[in-house]
């Protein structure tokens, strides 16, 4: 079904990203005026449900419910597509898709993963960026959890 791994991540972690590996794509819906890579709206939350949760005018429980119902209201079939065809000019890249919330548990992607766990049976692993301090260095390291 898929030729490539897929994670999940945050803006702020591109800079972190190797581009040799990984290729991100944005699953919220607006990305970042500096983001230049492309998006998967099928991923996306409805825009009205999202402007509500962040506004506080909606629990994450309840954006999750609404958010759960819209993917599984959205033909398999579009999905695989729109992945296979966004990652069909990155050959030997893992995707990663990207929202904005470093919160993984309170975020849309653990809800994506989910679903593609439930709908693919694919594992889904968030891409984090961990200090590794030593003696008189300080070292970033991307980790898989």
């Amino acid at each position: 079904m898929f030729s490539f791994k897929i994670y999940t991540s945050y803006f702020a972690m591109l800079k972190w990203l190797d581009k040799d590996l990984y290729y991100p794509l944005s699953i919220a819906n607006i990305s970042p005026d500096w983001f230049p890579y492309g998006g998967l709206p099928y991923l996306m939350p409805n825009m009205k449900y999202f402007l509500m949760h962040k506004h506080k005018q909606m629990s994450f429980e309840e954006f999750s419910k609404k958010f759960k119902i819209q993917l599984l209201n959205t033909e398999k079939d579009y999905i695989v597509k729109m992945l296979n065809n966004a990652m069909s000019n990155h050959p030997n890249k893992s995707l990663v898709m990207m929202c904005y919330e470093a919160d993984y548990e309170d975020c849309h992607r653990s809800i994506v993963s989910k679903y593609m766990k439930y709908t693919f049976n694919l594992d889904i692993t968030e891409l984090k960026v961990h200090t590794n301090k030593g003696k008189n260095d300080k070292q970033l390291n991307i980790e898989f959890e």
